[in-house]
């Protein structure tokens, strides 16, 4: 838990064996960790069911991520107020976001600003606010019903779309261990690149 930097820092704290992130470490600090890239990750952008919006332009996600752009009908939406849902400064998704799609930091404050690192409650929150806006892994998103996965720059989150680099919001997933991984650590990240994990 805490997100990416977290894990970072603890694999190179050595609290934990396997510090899972999105995001690479750094090599000015962390140079003595090892980079074990596992997977990719699709990320998306989703709304609450009743904004009304299917797709964002990367300048629509950078207003209201400025908080300039503050109510749904300003981007061909319902006319409610947006409520982003967001991940704190230790997240490798919001460094993902920063970087592939806002092009720098988010600045959205206030008291309609909330703050989670964990995907499901991001979900959940977005699923459960009326106008809300977040962004989460896609798999996990896909399974709930209450919010909707939006295309950006009329290009939907999907493998195909990454592939074709047409789709921007997406990174490595990494397995970072201190030093050459060994015993159980190995083990796990051998799974995790194996036939049996991809099903």
């Amino acid at each position: 838990l805490g997100g990416s930097k977290t894990g970072l820092a603890n694999v190179e704290a050595g609290s934990v064996n396997i510090g899972n992130s999105d995001i690479k470490a750094d090599p000015a600090t962390q140079h003595d960790l090892v980079d074990h890239q596992v997977a990719v990750v699709i990320f998306g952008i989703i709304v609450n069911k009743g904004v009304g919006v299917t797709s964002l332009t990367t300048a629509q996600l950078k207003g209201i991520y400025a908080g300039t752009t503050t109510n749904w009908s300003q981007v061909g939406g319902q006319n409610l107020p947006i409520v982003v849902v967001s991940r704190p400064a230790s997240s490798g998704t919001r460094a993902t976001f920063q970087r592939y799609i806002l092009g720098g930091p988010e600045k959205i404050s206030g008291p309609s600003s909330l703050t989670t690192d964990s995907t499901g409650t991001v979900i959940t929150e977005v699923a459960s606010t009326n106008g809300a806006i977040g962004y989460a892994a896609t798999g996990p998103a896909k399974g709930n019903s209450g919010v909707t996965l939006v295309s950006i720059d009329g290009s939907a989150p999907s493998s195909a779309n990454v592939q074709s680099n047409s789709y921007k919001f997406w990174n490595i997933e990494h397995m970072y261990t201190k030093g050459a991984a060994s015993g159980l650590s190995q083990a796990l990240i051998d799974y995790m690149v194996s036939s049996d994990a991809k099903t």
